[in-house]
């Protein structure tokens, strides 16, 4: 099982992974390619099974599909920008709980 700590660095991870991936089809690709694009990576995904291909593209096909598809655009900027929210919280938990759970002898300093 993943400690706090690393399944909270894992979901960051995607969700930078995943607005950089968006804003990187957005800026490069024309609208139609982009669609076309999406269904071809999601596609390959399937047959992740092969050497040269991997499961990998599958949600890279989803992400890079929906940003033609307006319903499918907005929720899908709707779940990354409640993930991002949710990380942000933890991530404040974890730093503002982390020194008083790791360390006992702390010194008031100058």
């Amino acid at each position: 099982m993943l400690k706090v700590d690393q399944r909270h660095r894992l979901q960051r991870r995607l969700v930078v992974w995943a607005y950089r991936s968006i804003r990187w089809a957005q800026r490069r690709i024309p609208p139609g390619l982009r669609l076309l694009a999406g269904i071809l990576f999601f596609i390959g995904g399937i047959f992740g099974f092969l050497p040269v291909l991997g499961f990998w593209m599958m949600p890279l096909g989803i992400l890079i599909a929906s940003t033609d598809i307006p319903p499918a655009r907005r929720a899908m900027e709707r779940w990354l920008g409640k993930t991002r929210r949710r990380l942000r919280e933890e991530g404040k938990m974890i730093v503002a709980n982390g020194p008083q759970q790791t360390t006992g002898d702390e010194s008031s300093g100058d």
